[in-house]
Parts: C-alpha cells; sequence; structure tokens
C-alpha cells in the first residue's frame, strides 16, 4: 500500500502543491496518515482524517509491538478472498522490514 503514498507524493512534487489539505474518509484516512508517515509534512497545512481505518498492522515477528487491528472489510468473516488479501498484506511488510 505504500504505493498509493508515493503516487500522491509524486502528485503533489509535480504540481508543486504546498500548504496541501489531504482529506481522507474510511481507507483513504489510513493513507493520509501514510503518506504523512513516509513524506513528512513540509508540504500539508492540514489533515483530516473523517471515519479513518489506520494502515493494516499486523503483529509479525518483525513488527512485535503491533496491535493486530484489521480493518472490518478484511475480516475474514466477509470473504476468503480478503482474508488472502490481508495475508498477501502482512507477507508484504514482512518483507520489507527484513530489507
Amino acid at each position: 500500500m505504500d504505493t498509493y503514498a508515493d503516487d500522491l507524493a509524486t502528485l503533489v512534487e509535480a504540481l508543486d502543491l504546498r500548504n496541501a489539505i489531504h482529506v481522507g474518509h474510511s481507507t483513504d484516512g489510513g493513507e493520509v496518515a501514510r503518506y504523512l508517515g513516509r513524506h513528512g509534512t513540509q508540504r500539508v497545512a492540514k489533515a483530516v482524517l473523517i471515519s479513518a481505518v489506520p494502515p493494516l498492522m499486523p503483529k509479525t515477528a518483525a513488527n512485535p509491538g503491533a496491535t493486530s487491528f484489521v480493518p472490518p472489510s478484511r475480516r475474514t468473516s466477509r470473504s476468503s478472498g480478503r482474508t488472502k488479501m490481508a495475508k498477501n498484506d502482512a507477507t508484504q511488510l514482512e518483507r520489507r522490514q527484513r530489507d
């Protein structure tokens, strides 16, 4: 999911935006938070998170302090496909943290 934050950073830089207001609802609130965490606040005036769902932060060997929060849209009761997607996210996160 870092690609969304990185894509936003590329767009912000290409348009030379300054004092931007980033607004995120639901999972996009998590993306606004991820953008701020990865790219800082130099070009940001404000961030508005509306009913935000934070990025998936699974508890793993590489991330033992995580809360293991899984957004409702990724819980097993919804569908096995989304469960697989959450497992893939966790695997990618572990790989990035090792590298």
